[in-house]
């Protein structure tokens, strides 16, 4: 059995790999070996676009003031880590004041990160002195 036929086992043979087309099988096969570079470059720019718009999505509902947790972001370590939006950026990027120290970043360093990395953990008081807790996006009820 070749590395092609390898690939493709426990697959179907109309649509490998549960594609809803034949294109995986295709590049596979070896017809579009003359377009590799140009699909390479493809996937990429879609990547980098479907990136783009997460942190754009993320970035509408941050406000500098509210209290995050990094998510899942470089280096690892810094997962979870606490702090507080210190900037929003144009460039769907925010900064964050971190309330506590991971390794080489000490409390109140701000790092950079992509707005799509941070987990908001409670909205700043309102006029009123009430903090709203996020629970899934919604403000809770009581």
């Amino acid at each position: 059995m070749n590395d092609q036929e390898k690939m493709l086992e426990g697959t179907n043979t109309t649509h490998p790999f549960g594609a809803i087309s034949d294109l995986p099988g295709r590049i596979l096969a070896g017809e579009w070996d003359g377009e590799m570079e140009a699909i390479g470059k493809a996937l990429n720019a879609r990547q980098a676009a479907i990136i783009s718009e997460n942190n754009a999505r993320a970035a509408v509902d941050l406000q500098e003031g509210d209290e995050v947790r990094l998510g899942e972001i470089r280096p690892k370590y810094m997962q979870g880590a606490p702090g507080e939006i210190a900037e929003l950026h144009d460039d769907d990027t925010v900064s964050v004041r971190l309330t506590e120290g991971r390794r080489r970043y000490g409390p109140g360093t701000v790092v950079r990160v992509p707005a799509s990395g941070v987990v908001v953990v409670c909205q700043p008081a309102s006029e009123e002195g009430i903090v709203v807790h996020l629970m899934n996006g919604k403000r809770p009820t009581s």
